[in-house]
């Protein structure tokens, strides 16, 4: 089992529960910690052709699932047990090939096949007592970018904060800081 790194304490930036998104910012990370910065893909068009999506099933060590299809746009709008109405086509529908999910797997991100953040997990269905996936639902990236009118509830102005207007961007791991030594005699003046 991996050594467990965590980080506690953050501030909530932007939400919405109709495409079950929430954005934090940590307070700080330990330069220490092997950090790798997700890519993303807010395009409206781009469907993925296969999809990773990588949790924390019941809070346990991180585990990844895979859907070995093309995930689809699930047409109809979605009911969920605690009263929000996700609209018509607002989530991709996956049907997991490799691995499974449970509570706790919520908010997981889906990567499509390059490796960019393209949707958020918002719930599914299991059979088997949860062995064995049947269908999972994702809200889209793209419609988290703007398609809500206060700031707080879309993801634009925090990702892309310059309005560049990109539409991805692949993932960046930066370098590993190496300790250094520094000797010499001091002099003084």
């Amino acid at each position: 089992e991996p050594v467990p790194q965590s980080v506690v304490g953050c501030t909530f930036v932007s939400g919405r529960q109709a495409t079950d998104f929430l954005l934090l910012e940590l307070n700080k990370i330990p330069y220490t910690y092997s950090i790798y910065y997700a890519g993303w893909n807010r395009s409206l068009t781009d469907l993925p052709t296969t999809s990773v999506f990588i949790h924390h099933p019941r809070g346990d060590i991180k585990k990844w699932s895979k859907d070995n299809q093309a995930a689809s746009i699930y047409g109809p709008t979605i009911s969920w047990s605690n009263n929000v109405i996700s609209p018509n086509s607002s989530h991709f529908l996956t049907v997991t090939d490799l691995g499974i999910f449970e509570a706790g797997s919520s908010g997981s991100a889906l990567f499509d096949q390059n490796k960019r953040i393209i949707g958020n997990l918002h719930g599914g269905n299991t059979t088997n007592a949860g062995c064995t996936v049947q269908q999972a639902w994702f809200g889209r990236f793209s419609l988290s970018w703007d398609q809500a009118t206060p700031l707080n509830q879309r993801l634009r102005e925090w990702i892309d904060p310059n309005n560049t207007g990109v539409t991805t961007l692949d993932g960046y791991e930066p370098p590993v800081l190496q300790p250094v030594s520094i000797s010499g005699n001091v002099k003084t003046a």
